[in-house]
């Protein structure tokens, strides 16, 4: 079939857990469980090991985190607070609130520079009157700076971009000047002001004929890179069929490639090496992703509520999937065979995130 270059990225696309490059093998998981408890998993052994406890209460969602992956910043406290954990010494070593008695600050989302000194907080302000609440609609965007301890920055997103009920995904360069919104569309902003430098059109087809390209939750596979799954109509089957996409965020690029007609997938993964991707997870696929076709198929993988996290082991042989429940479920890659179940100990609030192994990384 065609190759095309469109996607469209709804909402706030889900950024998970990228595998390091040009670091040691990327061999431990970090991952929060419920009521606070941050752990981490060992790949060499498949299992977890005692890790810190939270200030405020259990992670909400997924956590973002540095580009060496040496600090996270988790939103805890009913989403009031940004707890910054470092992972190497396994501690929280800093907070974030900004609620006062007359305003409730929540957090939706944090996005760290690349040094980890300022974070961009994906804000919703309350008033908190005597008899009523009322939302502020002056600012999403608050730049907070953690050597001043305050907010040294506030926007609010064009209104084409998002803000309000529409919260986009950030993603901020590496000279800290520009921030990259993943949305309908991908635009590049001026990182003081939130104005629209470039924007780049995903939200129509390519070809005419075709239907809307849907996508779901994009993987960081290395800085500025993602690759997710699509979705979209054959103009002339009228069926639906899905495909991989991979988006070059510094380059403001989208390129395809097409698998066939439609299975339930919506996660990806990439292997280490990049020559295979996985996705999940209702259905299973694997893909030779340098010739671009389906390898393998399972049906029915998961039955249920399916899990939200896919990862592939430092050596490409394992596939870990989880992020609902207590379970790790650990699947051969070259058969899609369920080889063992891990259990963490408490119902994932954050799921896992691959990182450098905390005993052999430099401070």
């Amino acid at each position: 079939m065609p190759k095309k270059a469109l996607l469209v990225l709804l909402g706030a696309a889900a950024l998970v857990a990228p595998p390091v490059f040009g670091q040691e093998e990327p061999n431990v998981f970090i991952a929060g469980i419920w009521p606070d408890r941050i752990i981490f998993f060992d790949q060499t052994t498949d299992a977890f090991t005692d890790g810190l406890r939270l200030r405020h209460g259990a992670a909400t969602g997924s956590a973002s985190y540095t580009p060496d992956k040496r600090r996270f910043y988790v939103i805890t406290d009913r989403m009031e607070s940004v707890e910054v954990i470092d992972a190497l010494r396994q501690e929280v070593i800093d907070e974030i609130k900004l609620s006062t008695p007359e305003k409730r600050i929540r957090f939706f989302s944090v996005y760290p520079n690349h040094d980890g000194s300022k974070v961009y907080l994906n804000v919703n302000v309350v008033q908190l009157q005597t008899d009523r609440f009322i939302q502020e609609h002056e600012v999403d965007i608050m730049v907070y700076d953690l050597g001043a301890r305050e907010v040294v920055n506030s926007f609010k997103f064009p209104k084409e971009v998002g803000g309000g009920a529409r919260r986009p995904a950030l993603h901020v360069s590496p000279d800290g000047s520009s921030l990259y919104v993943i949305g309908r569309d991908l635009y590049e902003l001026d990182a003081a002001t939130g104005e629209i430098k470039r924007k780049k059109v995903l939200s129509k087809p390519l070809l005419a004929g075709y239907g809307e390209l849907r996508g779901l939750n994009l993987t960081q596979t290395e800085p500025g890179t993602f690759y997710g799954i699509y979705r979209t109509e054959d103009p002339i089957l009228k069926k639906r069929i899905f495909g991989v996409a991979k988006l070059d965020l510094y380059d403001m690029n989208v390129s395809t490639f097409e698998l066939g007609p439609q299975l339930k997938v919506g996660r990806f993964a990439l292997s280490p090496d990049g020559k295979r991707g996985y996705a999940g997870l209702s259905d299973m696929v694997v893909i030779d992703m340098e010739k671009q076709r389906v390898i393998l198929k399972k049906e029915k993988f998961e039955r249920g509520r399916t899990n939200n996290s896919m990862i592939v082991g430092h050596d490409g042989t394992k596939l870990y999937v989880s992020g609902v429940g207590d379970t790790v479920w650990v699947y051969d890659t070259a058969t899609l065979e369920l080889i063992k179940t891990v259990y963490a100990g408490g119902d994932f609030m954050m799921p896992p995130i691959e990182i450098p192994n905390p005993t052999t990384s430099q401070n």
